[in-house]
């Protein structure tokens, strides 16, 4: 059984003349948001044997509001889960060495709700900082395809 944890980065700031998309800072809102997420699901976020995050500035904010949960040599980044489609995420979460059992993705709108949809069959659209837990009846992330996820749980914050 293979468990696929999926963050989409917390809420960010409205892009500024001259300022690249990468760059995006995670706003007040955001920080609340995973406080919020943080209070109601640490438990299985603390779970995590790895963790694939996007290179982007939102994501890296993301993940240092995690900081208590993940150790850092569980951290992978990737330049290619920036605003990746779900065949790129796919790609990178098959390649996952299968002694892990638990990862856990932090990334990007629409790939994520894509993937995440892809996996369960049925189509579900993560808002910033959602979150949803997947179980698998797998033994290799190569074998991820179509429905095969099932929800364990999922947490879509309040904060506003």
């Amino acid at each position: 059984m293979k468990t696929l944890q999926i963050l989409r980065h917390a809420k960010t700031e409205r892009i500024n003349p001259g300022q690249q998309d990468f760059d995006r800072r995670l706003t007040e809102r955001g920080l609340g948001q995973m406080a919020d997420l943080l209070q109601n699901r640490k438990d299985y976020l603390q779970q995590a044997e790895c963790v694939l995050v996007s290179s982007a500035e939102r994501t890296r904010m993301t993940l240092e509001q995690l900081k208590d949960l993940v150790k850092p040599e569980a951290v992978q980044w990737y330049d290619e889960l920036y605003l990746a489609s779900l065949v790129k995420i796919a790609g990178v979460v098959a390649l996952q060495d299968d002694a892990v059992d638990n990862l856990l993705l932090i990334g990007h709108n629409d790939g994520l709700s894509d993937f995440v949809s892809y996996l369960l069959g049925d189509y579900v659209s993560l808002p910033t900082s959602g979150y949803v837990v997947l179980e698998m009846e797998i033994d290799s992330w190569k074998h991820l395809s179509k429905g095969i996820g099932s929800l364990k749980t999922e947490f879509f914050s309040q904060y506003r």
